[in-house]
Protein backbone atom coordinates (compact mmCIF):
# COMPACT_ATOMS: atom_id res chain seq x y z
CA UNK A 1 0.00 0.00 0.00
CA UNK A 2 0.77 3.76 -0.63
CA UNK A 3 3.19 5.14 2.49
CA UNK A 4 1.25 8.54 1.96
CA UNK A 5 -1.82 6.82 1.93
CA UNK A 6 -1.19 4.96 5.56
CA UNK A 7 0.14 8.18 6.98
CA UNK A 8 -3.35 9.95 5.98
CA UNK A 9 -5.24 7.18 7.17
CA UNK A 10 -3.22 7.09 10.32
CA UNK A 11 -3.65 10.93 11.15
CA UNK A 12 -7.54 11.01 10.38
CA UNK A 13 -7.94 8.33 12.39
CA UNK A 14 -6.75 10.29 15.97
CA UNK A 15 -6.46 13.67 14.42
CA UNK A 16 -5.93 15.26 17.86
CA UNK A 17 -2.95 13.36 18.15
CA UNK A 18 -1.58 15.16 15.57
CA UNK A 19 -3.39 18.62 15.80
CA UNK A 20 -4.30 20.65 18.56
CA UNK A 21 -8.40 21.48 18.45
CA UNK A 22 -9.04 19.79 15.41
CA UNK A 23 -11.32 20.12 12.73
CA UNK A 24 -11.40 19.21 8.78
CA UNK A 25 -9.51 22.46 8.01
CA UNK A 26 -6.78 21.79 10.33
CA UNK A 27 -6.42 18.16 9.33
CA UNK A 28 -6.33 19.23 6.13
CA UNK A 29 -3.81 21.95 6.36
CA UNK A 30 -1.43 19.12 8.32
CA UNK A 31 -1.90 16.80 5.67
CA UNK A 32 -1.16 19.45 2.72
CA UNK A 33 2.40 20.20 4.81
CA UNK A 34 3.03 16.49 5.12
CA UNK A 35 2.27 16.04 1.65
CA UNK A 36 4.75 18.91 0.93
CA UNK A 37 7.11 17.50 3.13
CA UNK A 38 6.79 14.20 1.20
CA UNK A 39 7.96 15.53 -1.54
CA UNK A 40 10.85 16.93 -0.66
CA UNK A 41 11.80 13.49 1.27
CA UNK A 42 10.93 11.46 -1.56
CA UNK A 43 11.83 13.72 -5.16
CA UNK A 44 10.99 12.17 -8.36
CA UNK A 45 7.98 9.69 -7.17
CA UNK A 46 5.03 11.13 -9.07
CA UNK A 47 2.79 8.27 -7.18
CA UNK A 48 2.50 9.46 -4.25
CA UNK A 49 0.42 11.97 -1.57
CA UNK A 50 -1.91 14.33 -3.28
CA UNK A 51 -0.19 14.46 -6.48
CA UNK A 52 -3.72 14.28 -8.81
CA UNK A 53 -5.78 14.47 -5.99
CA UNK A 54 -7.32 17.87 -6.57
CA UNK A 55 -7.97 17.34 -10.24
CA UNK A 56 -9.82 13.80 -8.88
CA UNK A 57 -11.60 14.98 -6.99
CA UNK A 58 -13.29 17.95 -8.83
CA UNK A 59 -13.76 15.02 -11.01
CA UNK A 60 -15.20 12.59 -9.18
CA UNK A 61 -17.67 15.27 -7.48
CA UNK A 62 -18.44 17.28 -10.41
CA UNK A 63 -17.42 20.02 -8.27
CA UNK A 64 -14.91 23.14 -8.76
CA UNK A 65 -12.15 23.19 -10.81
CA UNK A 66 -10.75 26.62 -9.23
CA UNK A 67 -10.19 25.53 -5.90
CA UNK A 68 -8.02 22.95 -4.05
CA UNK A 69 -9.29 19.37 -2.71
CA UNK A 70 -9.70 20.66 0.82
CA UNK A 71 -12.41 23.50 -0.47
CA UNK A 72 -13.78 20.94 -2.38
CA UNK A 73 -14.91 18.49 0.09
CA UNK A 74 -15.34 21.44 2.86
CA UNK A 75 -18.00 22.35 0.33
CA UNK A 76 -19.61 19.32 -1.52
CA UNK A 77 -22.16 16.77 -0.35
CA UNK A 78 -19.93 14.00 1.13
CA UNK A 79 -21.73 13.46 4.25
CA UNK A 80 -21.18 14.72 7.84
CA UNK A 81 -17.61 13.65 8.47
CA UNK A 82 -15.28 15.26 6.24
CA UNK A 83 -12.18 13.54 7.79
CA UNK A 84 -14.06 10.32 6.98
CA UNK A 85 -15.19 11.33 3.81
CA UNK A 86 -11.68 12.36 2.83
CA UNK A 87 -10.25 8.97 3.49
CA UNK A 88 -13.02 6.73 1.60
CA UNK A 89 -11.60 9.80 -1.51
CA UNK A 90 -8.19 9.48 -0.81
CA UNK A 91 -8.59 5.58 -1.10
CA UNK A 92 -10.17 5.01 -4.20
CA UNK A 93 -8.03 7.79 -5.84
CA UNK A 94 -5.30 5.59 -4.98
CA UNK A 95 -6.54 3.32 -6.33
CA UNK A 96 -7.60 4.84 -9.43
CA UNK A 97 -3.88 6.33 -9.65
CA UNK A 98 -2.85 2.87 -9.91
CA UNK A 99 -5.02 1.95 -11.83
CA UNK A 100 -5.31 4.32 -15.01
CA UNK A 101 -2.21 6.97 -13.91
CA UNK A 102 -1.89 10.43 -13.91
CA UNK A 103 -2.33 11.04 -17.16
CA UNK A 104 -5.74 10.08 -17.45
CA UNK A 105 -6.57 11.32 -14.12
CA UNK A 106 -5.78 14.70 -15.58
CA UNK A 107 -7.21 14.25 -19.30
CA UNK A 108 -10.49 14.14 -17.49
CA UNK A 109 -10.24 16.69 -14.90
CA UNK A 110 -8.86 18.88 -18.29
CA UNK A 111 -12.41 17.82 -19.63
CA UNK A 112 -14.39 19.09 -17.10
CA UNK A 113 -12.61 22.33 -17.09
CA UNK A 114 -12.91 23.01 -20.68
CA UNK A 115 -16.97 21.93 -20.23
CA UNK A 116 -16.89 24.86 -17.33
CA UNK A 117 -15.17 27.23 -18.93
CA UNK A 118 -17.09 26.75 -21.75
CA UNK A 119 -20.58 27.09 -20.09
CA UNK A 120 -21.65 23.57 -20.76
CA UNK A 121 -22.00 22.22 -17.20
CA UNK A 122 -25.57 21.37 -15.77
CA UNK A 123 -24.71 22.75 -12.35
CA UNK A 124 -22.95 25.57 -10.26
CA UNK A 125 -20.11 25.03 -8.70
CA UNK A 126 -19.99 26.27 -4.53
CA UNK A 127 -17.76 28.69 -5.40
CA UNK A 128 -19.75 30.35 -8.41
CA UNK A 129 -22.89 30.51 -5.75
CA UNK A 130 -20.64 32.01 -3.32
CA UNK A 131 -19.79 34.84 -5.44
CA UNK A 132 -23.56 35.11 -6.72
CA UNK A 133 -24.80 35.33 -2.73
CA UNK A 134 -21.46 37.82 -1.60
CA UNK A 135 -22.58 40.29 -5.10
CA UNK A 136 -26.30 40.24 -4.09
CA UNK A 137 -25.12 40.92 -0.10
CA UNK A 138 -23.42 43.62 -1.54
CA UNK A 139 -25.80 45.06 -3.91
CA UNK A 140 -29.45 44.11 -2.23
CA UNK A 141 -31.27 46.78 -4.77
CA UNK A 142 -30.61 43.99 -7.68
Amino acid sequence: MDEFHELLKTVCKRPGMYVEQWNFDRVALFLKGCDLAWDHLKPGEKNTGFNGFRQWVAVRLDSCVRTDWSAIIANEDVGPDKIAALVQLYGEFVKDRQSRGLDSIRADFERLSNAVWAGERKRTCFCERRIDSELQEADPED
